[in-house]
């Protein structure tokens, strides 16, 4: 539960290099605005998440770590107060590669392809149509690929506006979540 304008420090330690650490920070609350910034040893922001709006997920993927104490700052914004979800992880693996992505914007829609490699364990995929404050799950897809081949994947979203973006997010059959922007 995080107050107000209160902070919260994490410490975070790596007993070995890292080749990516994830970082998520969910708000619980739809009016709770939450941020984060992650320091290394030496007092370096390697990391910093402020960017969507009360109500959503922050998230970083940091590569390249080395063994040594981290920092985490959680923090929030105005007088809204709520519960949240931190999760930092160091993933055994990645679940899929992204090989390919496109967004092709015409009459009737915006077509999103997509192909990926290595599906290791993917459960689905979630596209989100990103739209000024709005994050919206449009479809979702059984992962079809397999640990050495491609998987090929296509949408054609016929109600996005012209300036929609998206967001594809691969969950593995443990939980993990791999956030990807696509186009």
């Amino acid at each position: 539960m995080l107050s107000g304008s209160e902070v919260r420090e994490y410490r975070i330690f790596l007993d070995g290099p890292a080749d990516m650490l994830q970082i998520e920070l969910e708000a619980r609350d739809q009016f709770l605005d939450l941020s984060f910034a992650f320091y290394d040893g030496r007092g370096r922001c390697r990391a910093a998440g402020d960017e969507q709006p009360a109500g959503w997920t922050e998230r970083a993927t940091l590569t390249g770590l080395e063994t040594g104490d981290y920092r985490l700052f959680v923090g929030g914004y105005n007088d809204h107060c709520g519960p949240y979800l931190l999760t930092v992880r160091v993933p055994e693996h990645r679940a899929v590669e992204l090989t390919e992505s496109a967004v092709r914007r015409g009459p009737n829609g915006s077509a999103i392809h997509w192909t990926s490699f290595g599906e290791v364990d993917v459960a689905h995929f979630s596209l989100f149509r990103v739209e000024q404050e709005n994050r919206l799950r449009v479809a979702t897809f059984r992962g079809h690929g397999g640990a050495a081949r491609f998987g090929d994947y296509r949408y054609l979203d016929r109600e996005a506006g012209p300036e929609a973006a998206y967001e594809l997010e691969a969950v593995s059959r443990d939980g993990r979540r791999e956030v990807f922007s696509l186009g």
